[in-house]
């Protein structure tokens, strides 16, 4: 086993499975992921990451069921424990676009796993600066959620999932439990940010 300069070995048991759209540019994951790890808790131990297209073969997947998804794949989120989602662009993420991302989440908040969100520094720079002067307007973009709409690269993929999802919980139901993971991250970036006042008032009117 190959190990790094701290003597940790460079694989081992999945801690984080990361959740990302495939369209995105490899530094864009990348970059994502390396916010996750600079901003981590430094007391855990260091993470190890779970990504799709190093730990499945894609062309097995039209071999496995509607089942599968409500199942085993719901399993495998919860075992591994913690999802980190990478978005981008910040104003519509590609992600929440995509059926995989949508029932990831799902799948994750409904394990009672914890949701990770992040940016790459550029993407979150600009973020900051758009809840800081409209927050009402990026919670809005941030929260444009329908998976009855959402796409998948294989077409076959987005079936199977559109399956999984009807059987299980249906569209509605998802849509809701998805925003409400959204609006909890950006909850807590608020906090991040000193705006309490902000989130005083987003709860005020929230009832």
């Amino acid at each position: 086993t190959r190990l790094d300069d701290n003597g940790r070995p460079f694989v081992g048991r999945a801690t984080h499975f990361v959740s990302h759209a495939w369209s995105y540019p490899f530094e864009t994951l990348a970059r994502g992921l390396y916010e996750f790890w600079d901003q981590r808790d430094r007391d855990a131990p260091e993470p190890y990451f779970w990504l799709d297209v190093i730990c499945i073969n894609q062309h097995a997947t039209a071999e496995l069921d509607a089942r599968f998804w409500e199942t085993s794949f719901r399993d495998m989120i919860a075992t591994i424990g913690h999802t980190v989602l990478v978005l981008s662009p910040w104003e519509r993420p590609v992600a929440a676009t995509r059926v995989w991302c949508l029932w990831e989440i799902y799948s994750t908040v409904t394990t009672n796993r914890p949701l990770t969100i992040t940016m790459t520094p550029d993407e979150e720079a600009h973020f900051d600066t758009a809840l800081r002067s409209d927050v009402e307007r990026a919670i809005s973009q941030m929260t444009r959620i329908d998976v009855a709409l959402a796409e998948a690269t294989d077409p076959a993929d987005r079936e199977r999932i559109r399956a999984a999802i009807a059987r299980s919980c249906g569209f509605d139901v998802l849509n809701a439990r998805v925003i409400s993971a959204i609006e909890g991250f950006l909850l807590a970036h608020l906090a991040r940010l000193g705006e309490l006042g902000v989130i005083a008032d987003l709860l005020r009117e929230a009832g």
